[in-house]
């Protein structure tokens, strides 16, 4: 994969067909876009919350699941701890795709010969040496000097390394942890690479017996060379595959391409002079090599992320804690093709460039109260609370191409002598939040959770910008029943089953809107700038909602030295987030509405087992197997009409 490259998770099948289907990232209690660029060495623990009554209390973000990760902070104990953690690994093409070499390209390109003079009616000459006759690449009887295995070339042997320094420090009634972590990280493909500075500080105090304050700060800066995972372009990933093996990485001290080969013509028909002649050029493909040597695609990435909370005790079992957190990014691209007297892959050879801007904030502050309270056998534990949430969103690019040298690259775009493209971007988003969750126990054995969340989003149409999301669970421990309470065997037994109802409001932040937009056009003689409307608006735009059923038992053995969590579970979304076609009449082509549904369906196994545990030494294995059938229930037949009259098809 891409150095440094985002992976993608899906928590119980894709429940969206327009929208968003990443799960939402919740660290340290705020939600973080770009989760790939946090530091490994800095997660604590993450629980992933894939049921509806666990989801439910995000409610409008959490239909595609939720992440739930806990960094790190002071150490448990007291005391100071300093710790000093790093890796080193190799990375190798796992697989190399077994293309034909030099000497079997000809092979095949003489029988193809054959094959016209057989099938087509043909008599080309079958002698290679009277077509390749570059004397550069080619013997006199026509076979290659050279034989290249473009993906060896292209790729490497991969070298990476990570180091974390880790101060942990607790006293009396507060605790401090400052960690920072560097990271090197080696593409397989060359040139490409990912490297990561970051830097952590957490505390916690508890300065009086009715209050106490933490306070989290995490800074991430990465920079690196990306290469073009676009398989279908010009690309290495392409033309590492499709290079001609007969080419040399490089010839005379110049990189090598497809069109610097000279082939000679052949007659139709090798004993008739007046046939006519039959050409062969190769197609025009990239040396992939010289596109991940000279091509630049640099991307500088900082990230400032923390939280602030203060919990106010107010009577035994009773606290109100309000939170705030932010999470700021700043990135810049910066994209350069060189400047070189022959095509690359296709493109000008005068160079181009590109580079662009963008500053992102995001914020949120949460306030709630929580209460718990034991009665006998009775445990309650309930919360309520309201949260707000803004995005904001800036972004600047511009480029231009046409550079007599690569002396400037993508530092001096204005040096360049063709017309310049420049252009920015804004959004922004709001979203207010109230919510209740009552969880209830009887003696361990019975348990019940009862969860509600109304959002209000700025995405959606006038007439729904409110939604509620609610769920119930329940559980029965039976383990803790007397009939099982002393089993040598079942350690642990329990029972559960949910229902509850999420959404997704992950689409673009202006669909319920009529939005303007601007272009040029001639007006008499002159040339003027012209606003239209290009987005249609739907004030009845509203969330997709999933509804989640799921139905499952956790069992522990040997005193849960090997357990098992089995879950089956159903969902179905509905009020789909779809552009639908509408008549052209009406000067639109598609207006963004809810139609159609979508069902996803499976079971859940998790096997967690633990043969050694030891003071020195512990040993726990982990088996994740997940089975899911996705199916597009249905798509809202007014959604198919006709372009010009309306009506339906």
């Amino acid at each position: 994969g891409q150095p440094g490259g985002e992976s993608r998770v899906i928590i119980r099948g894709i429940s969206t067909i327009n929208a968003s289907a990443s799960p939402l990232y919740v660290v340290d209690g705020v939600v973080m876009s770009n989760f790939e660029l946090l530091n490994p060495n800095d997660i604590e623990s993450i629980e992933v919350l894939k049921d509806a009554s666990s989801a439910a209390i995000y409610g409008a973000r959490g239909a595609n699941g939720v992440i739930m990760v806990t960094t790190k902070r002071g150490n448990a104990g007291k005391g100071v701890h300093v710790s000093y953690d790093g890796s080193l690994s190799i990375g190798k093409m796992a697989r190399k795709i077994d293309v034909m070499d030099a000497n079997e390209w000809m092979s095949t390109f003489k029988q193809g010969l054959e094959n016209a003079n057989e099938f087509q009616g043909k008599n080309f000459t079958t002698d290679l040496s009277q077509i390749f006759t570059d004397e550069r690449l080619f013997n006199a009887d026509g076979s290659p000097k050279y034989n290249t295995n473009w993906q060896d070339e292209a790729s490497r042997t991969a070298i990476s390394h990570n180091h974390q320094i880790s101060i942990q420090r607790t006293g009396e009634g507060s605790s401090i942890g400052a960690f920072i972590n560097y990271t090197d990280q080696q593409g397989i493909l060359l040139n490409s690479y990912f490297k990561r500075i970051n830097a952590k500080l957490a505390y916690d105090d508890k300065p009086t017996d009715w209050l106490s304050t933490s306070v989290n700060l995490l800074v991430n800066h990465t920079w690196g060379n990306r290469t073009s995972d676009n398989p279908y372009g010009q690309g290495a990933l392409r033309t590492m595959i499709e290079q001609l093996p007969f080419l040399p990485v490089k010839l005379d001290g110049e990189y090598t391409q497809t069109n610097i080969i000279n082939t000679s013509s052949i007659l139709n028909n090798q004993t008739d002079p007046n046939s006519g002649k039959q050409g062969f050029s190769p197609e025009g493909v990239g040396n992939p090599v010289e596109l991940l040597e000279r091509m630049q695609a640099m991307q500088y990435r900082t990230q400032i992320f923390g939280n602030a909370a203060l919990t106010f005790h107010l009577m035994k079992g009773l606290d109100l804690k309000t939170q705030f957190g932010i999470d700021y990014h700043n990135n810049r691209d910066a994209n350069y093709t060189p400047f070189t007297p022959r095509p690359m892959i296709n493109q000008s050879s005068e160079g181009a460039a590109s580079a662009n801007n963008s500053n992102s904030l995001y914020w949120q502050e949460e306030t709630y109260l929580t209460y718990v309270k034991d009665i006998n056998k009775h445990h309650i534990n309930a919360m309520a609370g309201m949260s707000w949430q803004e995005y904001n969103y800036t972004k600047f690019e511009a480029s231009d191409s046409k550079y007599i040298d690569d002396f400037y690259g993508y530092y001096n775009l204005g040096s360049g002598t063709n017309r310049p493209s420049v252009g920015s971007d804004y959004d922004k988003w709001a979203m207010n939040s109230y919510f209740l969750r009552l969880a209830y126990s009887y003696d361990n054995k019975y348990m019940a959770t009862v969860t509600g969340r109304n959002d209000r989003s700025s995405k959606f149409g006038q007439n729904n910008k409110y939604a509620f999301f609610p769920s119930v669970g329940l559980g029965w421990m039976i383990s803790n029943e007397d009939f099982l309470k002393d089993n040598s065997l079942i350690s642990k037994l329990k029972l559960h089953t949910s229902y509850g109802v999420t959404g997704n409001s992950e689409i673009g932040t202006y669909k319920s809107l009529a939005t303007v937009s601007q272009s040029n056009t001639i007006i008499g003689d002159a040339l003027h700038v012209v606003s239209y409307l290009d987005n249609m608006p739907n004030p009845d735009l509203k969330w997709e909602k999933t509804g989640q059923w799921d139905l499952g038992f956790e069992l522990g053995l040997f005193n849960n030295r090997l357990n098992f969590d089995i879950s089956y579970y159903y969902k179905y979304t509905s009020d789909l987030l779809l552009d639908r076609p509408v008549p052209e009449s009406t000067g639109y082509s598609s207006i963004m509405d809810n139609i159609g549904a979508v069902s996803n369906r499976g079971v859940d196994i998790l096997v967690t087992a633990y043969p050694i545990q030891t003071h020195d030494f512990q040993w726990t294995s982990t088996l994740n197997l997940g089975f899911n059938k996705n199916r597009v229930e249905k798509l809202d037949e007014s959604a198919s009409v006709d372009p010009v009259t309306g009506k339906r098809q």
